[in-house]
């Protein structure tokens, strides 16, 4: 077998064909499905708005920032604080529409959606509220195994809101991690970070595939994945034993199981950074 070199990549490790435009482009690129209309009553949270009907909806493919759970609930976090009041700003008392991912609704009942605040002069774009917020820097980019659309077009807004330093990118607090920093990575249990390294090896047990970061996978982080979530991989071409070598940037909560770990359920939690590709003899 001819060596491997590596080329500089930044894609999801599926790539969705979906356009940077917002409103109907994005609407018809994503593969959404239409839902209703209505006017913006309150803003509930960071990602929860309540129209005037009472429907209550809860922005998909986006995570915004959180009180950090060492400060208590009762302290204001100024990340939150800013998304909750750009969403504020940007949707309050407009007349919006909503499209659908796949899952519609949350255990909690609350309608899982995709935000188009609806223009009020014609001529005017639609501005699509997941997209601005991420644009912003207001959010993360965040996929679901039930609501995976739109995420290569996220995923770029945000890497321009980050080159940038816009919103939370210009806090400390959410720079993307390094996975050979264990012991930082580990203080993150339970909140949603990005992280980033070079996958040592793969090792595959008949329930479960992981990407270790480090020789010692006691210890290191560590993306693990499913048997089921496996099969969406190999659905989309990709054989996780190719991934050994390679640069990888995954997104997820981080959990703690012999170090600091994220479990990916879909392809598009993880970005390739660096492909191998074979040299020419």
């Amino acid at each position: 077998m001819p060596p491997f070199s590596f080329v500089r990549t930044i894609v999801p490790l599926i790539l969705i064909a979906v356009s940077a435009t917002p409103g109907e482009t994005a609407l018809a690129a994503c593969d959404l499905e239409p839902g209703g209309t209505g006017v913006i009553a309150e803003v509930l949270d960071a990602e929860t708005v309540r129209l005037e009907d009472g429907m209550e909806i809860r922005l998909i493919n986006m995570v915004s920032p959180r009180t950090p759970l060492w400060l208590g609930v009762e302290h204001d976090w100024h990340a939150a604080l800013a998304a909750e009041a750009s969403l504020s700003e940007m949707t309050l008392g407009t007349q919006v529409r909503y499209a659908f991912g796949d899952t519609r609704e949350d255990r909690y009942g609350r309608t899982l959606a995709h935000l188009f605040v609806q223009p009020l002069e014609n001529g005017e774009p639609e501005v699509w509220v997941q997209g601005e917020m991420i644009a912003k820097g207001r959010a993360r980019a965040a996929s679901f195994r039930d609501n995976r659309a739109c995420m290569e077009v996220l995923l770029g807004r945000e890497a321009e809101a980050r080159d940038q330093s816009l919103g939370l990118w210009a806090d400390e607090h959410y720079r993307i991690r390094s996975a050979d920093d264990v012991d930082e990575v580990a203080r993150l249990l339970n909140h949603f970070h990005v992280v980033e390294g070079v996958v040592h090896n793969v090792a595959e047990r008949s329930a479960r595939s992981y990407l270790n970061f480090a020789e010692d996978w006691r210890e290191d982080f560590t993306i693990s994945i499913a048997r089921s979530a496996r099969r969406l991989f190999e659905d989309a071409g990709i054989d996780l034993k190719d991934l050994a070598g390679a640069r990888i940037r995954v997104r997820g909560w981080i959990r703690n199981l012999n170090g600091p770990m994220i479990e990916v359920s879909h392809p598009e939690q993880m970005e390739l950074l660096d492909q191998q590709i074979p040299e020419e003899e």
